[in-house]
Parts: C-alpha cells; structure tokens; sequence
C-alpha cells in the first residue's frame, strides 16, 4: 500500500479484513483528520487559532454523525457493513462531548474511513473525505430529513 505521500507503508501482517473495528477507527480517525488539516490550509487565514476552530468544524464527532447520515445512501455494501461493525464496537469509555449515539456514529463512520485506506483504495477514500468535507461545509441535510 502506498500512502497519500507516495510512500509505501508497512501494515500489520494481518488482512485488514481482521483488524477489530476499533483499530480500524483509530486508522480513520488520522486519515481524517489529515485531509480535513490540509483542506482548511487552503483557506487564506493561517492563524493558529483560526485553523483550529475550523478543523474542530469538521472532526467533532456531531458533524462526522451528521455527515455520515447522508453518506450512507452513497456507500457500497461493504462500507456500510463495516460503518455498523464500527459504531458497534465497544470502547470502554464514555464519550466526552457527544451523546453515546452520536459518537458510536463517528466511530463507525472513522472504521469505514480506515478500513477504505488500509484496503489501499486511496481513490476511493479521497471521494469519501472530499464529499464528506462538503456535506458538513454546506449543511447537506440526508433526503429523509429535508422539508418539502
């Protein structure tokens, strides 16, 4: 597997197929938060302060949750299976600033994201992270929820 630097990267011995979903989570939780990074970079205000409040925007498990309500209608089989292994997962602790549903939404939605990446479909994860970037930057609502 080659990484978003060109880099080939070593991966545990193990098929990601048998990663638990809580290592796949941890994975995702890094991808994601590295291409939300280098998309606020893109804005003209390179304050650290500024930089923060925007990344915070996009990786604070409500938003990940919210996203992920949309995304599902456009995830393959397999992504949704390993969303619901993810949110399904137990961690041990409690979450901090979010509801027990909201963050076991963001945990399935960080697995599916790790689990694309370390199957090596950097493609495919790069569509995820930019729609997913644009759900949450344009308050895309899922269909189900939008007034008629």
């Amino acid at each position: 597997m080659i990484g978003f630097d060109g880099v080939p990267l070593k991966l545990p011995h193990r098929p990601v197929e048998l990663w638990p979903p809580l290592a796949w989570a941890y994975l995702g939780d890094a991808v994601y938060e590295w291409y939300v990074r280098w998309h606020v970079l893109t804005d003209a205000n390179l304050r650290p302060n500024t930089l923060h409040k925007s990344t915070t925007k996009f990786v604070s498990a409500e938003a990940q949750s919210k996203a992920l309500s949309v995304l599902l209608n456009e995830l393959s089989e397999k992504e949704k299976e390993i969303v619901q292994r993810g949110r399904n997962a137990k961690s041990g602790h409690l979450p901090k600033n979010a509801s027990v549903h909201v963050y076991r939404q963001s945990s399935g939605f960080e697995a599916m994201i790790g689990y694309v990446y370390a199957s090596g479909n950097q493609e495919r994860v790069m569509q995820i992270l930019a729609r997913t970037v644009e759900i949450i930057e344009n308050n895309i609502v899922p269909a189900s929820q939008k007034e008629e």
